[in-house]
């Protein structure tokens, strides 16, 4: 009579014995998809590697190349302004400058200059804000000037005319407003370069 008994824990082994089975299949899912996440990530790997040899490997004649892009932007149109207008109803905009102490070319001997300028700025006042902002700059651009000249170039009235157009010029280029090749009018931000005093000692 007692040796019917074991029956009932072979069913229980067969039933206690399937859940295994999905564990197996869990794991190797699992391992699948961790095999299939690496391999996406070394295939974009190796993709963005390739990338970045291939994109070395075309600018390689990266000379060439800069020159043209260069030649290019040279070859573009320049940046179009808003028209400077002078409104003769409104008192014009001075802008002093600090005093200048600088030596001339010494072709002609050790001699030096003091000048006193004065901008005449177009009156909106957005270009005497910009001349503001850009003094030292405007400062640099003189001062070299200045030097670059022989007393004899600056003597005369006629020397000093040109001597302010160049400033003018250089001024109103630096602040992005090229010369126009016949100006018929103002065409930058300063309309005109007075010297309160120019003395050559």
């Amino acid at each position: 009579m007692a040796k019917p008994a074991p029956a009932p824990a072979a069913d229980e082994a067969a039933t206690e014995a399937p859940p295994a089975k999905p564990k197996g299949g869990f794991i190797k899912k699992l391992l699948l998809a961790v095999i299939i996440a690496l391999l996406v990530f070394v295939f974009i790997a190796v993709a963005f590697v390739g990338g970045l040899l291939l994109g070395k490997h075309k600018s390689g004649g990266g000379d060439e190349e800069a020159a043209h892009e260069t030649a290019v932007a040279e070859s573009k149109e320049p940046e179009l302004h808003d028209p400077i207008v002078v409104d003769n109803a409104q008192p014009p905009v001075y802008i002093e400058l600090p005093p200048y102490v600088k030596n001339l070319d010494p072709a002609e001997g050790e001699r030096f200059v003091q000048a006193k300028i004065v901008l005449e700025v177009a009156t909106d006042p957005k270009y005497a804000a910009m001349i503001e902002a850009r003094k030292p700059q405007i400062n640099d651009i003189i001062n070299r000037i200045l030097a670059s000249k022989k007393p004899s170039d600056i003597r005369t009235a006629t020397g000093q005319e040109a001597l302010s157009q160049e400033i003018l010029t250089a001024i109103n280029d630096a602040l992005g407003y090229a010369r126009p090749a016949q100006p018929s009018g103002p065409w930058g931000p300063v309309i005109k370069v007075l010297f309160n005093s120019l003395i050559i000692q």
